[in-house]
């Protein structure tokens, strides 16, 4: 799972050369060579950069939704606004207490 912006982008950057790569590699090899174990290596270059698009689709959905929320959270459901105001209610009545180091 990809948690911030930061990283989403990485891997969207990593993806997509990873992506541009294989695919040139693929295309250069296919070209230029008619052995058949040049073509597998063209077929396994061509699978890894389908796998590495597959999470660049992941990182820009991730991208995505932290351009919609603009770093917040987004309003809240009534039931879930209420769930939260009981839990700070809750945590306003407990006690307070020294820390067990003393300090």
């Amino acid at each position: 799972m990809i948690a911030t912006r930061r990283q989403a982008g990485v891997r969207f950057a990593m993806a997509a050369a990873a992506t541009i790569g294989g695919l040139g590699a693929a295309a250069i090899i296919v070209t230029t060579s008619s052995s058949a174990a040049v073509w597998l290596l063209g077929a396994y270059l061509v699978a890894t950069s389908a796998f590495a698009a597959r999470h660049a689709r992941r990182a820009v959905r991730v991208l995505r939704v932290h351009s919609r929320s603009r770093g917040r959270l987004g309003p809240l459901r009534p039931s879930r606004r209420r769930a939260l105001a009981q839990l700070r209610r809750d945590l306003d009545r407990l006690p307070e207490t020294q820390h067990p180091s003393g300090r």
